[in-house]
């Protein structure tokens, strides 16, 4: 005839905000616990099995308390929570998402082989090793022309100069990786 709202048995975990940019800090809060040294909460996969985790950490003992888990990539997760260092699942969070918000920019569509080419960057993970890249329009992700490494910098600019006559793209990549976070349309030297 009716039903109730739905409700949670188990330790309450919630997470700060329900959608966060790649590179940014996840606060997860986590209550209710058993209390044990090896009790841990864990960041995983939305759909993935008991014993797969992305990030974890132990809660020391702790009944309550948060942890930030940093430098998850693109995806739908949850934050789970363990006891004593089982996979008997006390508790799960809503589902929340990191997404790519990387922006690149150049500051013209096409230069002459004297000029700068000047390319700006945004909101991108804050890794040292992220790196942007000059590279032939349509390559590989693993043929660049030029590039130069962010130091850990999210937001910045940096000029490319001494291209040979050709058409290009700026790519922002991931941690030392082909991992493409950002490109921008092509341009001509």
């Amino acid at each position: 005839i009716a039903r109730s709202a739905l409700f949670t048995v188990g330790a309450p975990l919630t997470t700060d905000k329900s959608t966060y940019a790649e590179g940014e800090a996840v606060i997860a809060s986590f209550s209710g616990l058993p209390g044990n040294a090896l009790d841990w909460v864990a960041v995983v996969l939305d759909g993935a099995g008991l014993n797969e985790t992305v990030q974890f950490a132990y809660t020391g003992g702790a009944a309550s308390g948060t942890h930030d888990f940093s430098g998850l990539p693109s995806g739908t997760y949850r934050i789970r929570a363990f006891p004593n260092d089982t996979f008997d699942l006390v508790g799960e969070s809503a589902t929340f998402t990191v997404t790519n918000t990387s922006q690149l920019s150049t500051d013209a569509a096409s230069y002459s082989a004297a000029q700068t080419v000047n390319v700006t960057w945004a909101c991108l993970p804050g890794n040292n090793l992220d790196w942007i890249a000059i590279a032939p329009e349509a390559s590989s992700f693993d043929t660049v022309t030029q590039f130069v490494y962010t130091n850990g910098a999210v937001g910045g600019s940096h000029g490319f100069t001494g291209l040979p006559a050709g058409t290009y793209q700026a790519r922002a990549f991931k941690n030392d990786t082909t991992g493409l976070l950002a490109q921008t349309a092509s341009f001509t030297v």
